[in-house]
């Protein structure tokens, strides 16, 4: 169940579904479109579920959803190539119209990349201006090319092709949380060999690179949320970096630094030298703090 989410994304949908502190809209990326899909269609079934903590697929209402038949959500997808502005003034006249069966009008905007600058535009004026129980959600397989003003008004939901089971031991949690800790802290005259140390075997380049997205996500969740968030490292010194790190760097940095790790995971997985690729995410994590 939402299986291509880490546990911290997980639980803060979770949290908004259980206290009833939805937020009006939310940003899927990070996979392929099949797999934003899929995630979408659970979160959905999970929210209008009464059977389950996530959800049944056997009720009228995961039936509903399952079947495209649910009147409350309605689905808009890029027309030819693009997403065009007479979708997005559809979609904003429905929303004025403000009924729905169950508690929210739901809209989710597939290939949220693919809106023309227009449709953009005229998107945003329906972000700043949020309607009472009218929820927006947006896929898109890259943040980039999104306008950072609407990249601002939106949960970041990470989503997850192939989940990496994050299998360190402590010793190795340890090195890289001192190791960041002294790079915030604009020591960087050990990047050149935190750098080789992090990437000499190259069966445990992916898993380090994740563990520290994971770390960063886990931060901008927590400067994020208002909400008391459960993270699978429970252990008091994980949630002292967290503070320590949520203390140091901004939420936009945080969000570039995210976007930083996963190009250079990219990279690596193009055959780029992982070390160089190490070395300069080291010096962008410490640069401007």
């Amino acid at each position: 169940m939402l299986d291509n989410l880490f546990e911290t994304e997980k639980n803060i949908l979770l949290n908004h579904i259980d206290k009833d502190t939805m937020s009006h809209a939310y940003l899927f990326y990070g996979a392929g479109e099949d797999v934003l899909d899929k995630t979408i269609l659970e979160f959905l079934k999970t929210l209008y579920c009464k059977n389950s903590k996530y959800y049944c697929d056997e009720c009228e209402e995961c039936i509903k959803i399952n079947t495209n038949n649910n009147i409350d959500i309605t689905h808009i997808y890029k027309d030819s190539a693009s997403i065009k502005i007479k979708q997005i003034r559809d979609m904003q006249y429905k929303i004025s119209l403000s009924s729905s069966e169950y508690k929210y009008n739901i809209f989710v905007i597939h290939n949220a990349d693919t809106m023309t600058i227009e449709s953009s535009n005229a998107f945003l004026k329906t972000l700043e201006e949020p309607v009472k129980d009218t929820i927006i959600i947006l896929s898109s397989p890259s943040k980039e090319i999104l306008l950072p003003t609407i990249l601002s008004r939106c949960i970041h939901i990470k989503v997850n092709d192939n989940k990496v089971t994050l299998s360190l031991s402590d010793e190795e949690k340890n090195y890289i949380f001192e190791s960041l800790s002294n790079i915030l802290k604009g020591n960087n005259l050990n990047n050149v060999n935190i750098s080789k140390k992090l990437t000499k075997d190259k069966n445990k380049v992916e898993n380090y690179t994740l563990f520290i997205m994971k770390f960063f996500s886990d931060v901008l969740i927590y400067k994020e949320s208002n909400l008391d968030m459960t993270f699978n490292d429970k252990s008091s010194d994980y949630m002292e970096y967290i503070k320590q790190v949520n203390n140091l760097v901004t939420k936009d940095k945080l969000q570039k630094i995210i976007d930083k790790i996963l190009y250079i995971n990219e990279m690596i997985n193009y055959n780029a030298n992982a070390s160089l690729a190490f070395l300069d995410l080291f010096i962008y994590i410490g640069e401007d703090i």
